[in-house]
């Protein structure tokens, strides 16, 4: 009898673990409706529609099957977490690392536009970030 309390006690425990990872994995799963013309290498080319001012090309990567980026910002790289929907998207959990430099406020800046982007469009090779307002934020031009 302790036999097969102890077997029927280790099935429950081991069932209860098997649906517990499961839905783990179930809520891991990627955006299905995410567009995948996304996943690419972009180069920023301007900032509130003016010309970029870097002596550095500043490299934007986005990464759908992570939802995640990563890039430069003159003096600084950064990562972070996407979440996109058709048109829609928001950059967050922006990491950067913490140096100093003569371009820092116009990376400030690159880093601010990117946490308001709220929407996108592709054309002709270019990304397009918009703000809430229709606003362009931000222009990337395709480089891989």
């Amino acid at each position: 009898m302790k036999q097969f309390l102890f077997i029927l006690s280790f099935i429950l425990i081991y069932s209860c673990n098997i649906k517990t990872i499961q839905t783990e994995n179930k809520e891991a799963k990627p955006n299905v409706n995410i567009n995948t013309n996304l996943y690419d290498i972009w180069l920023l080319k301007k900032i509130n529609s003016e010309d970029i001012k870097s002596s550095k090309q500043l490299i934007f990567e986005i990464n759908t099957k992570e939802l995640s980026f990563m890039g430069n910002a003159n003096c600084n790289n950064f990562s972070g977490k996407l979440k996109s929907k058709n048109s829609s998207i928001s950059f967050y959990d922006i990491l950067s690392t913490q140096s100093a430099c003569e371009e820092i406020n116009e990376e400030s800046k690159y880093l601010v536009l990117l946490e308001k982007a709220y929407s996108f469009q592709i054309k002709n090779m270019h990304l397009l970030l918009f703000d809430k307002n229709e606003r362009l934020l931000l222009e990337f031009r395709k480089i891989d």
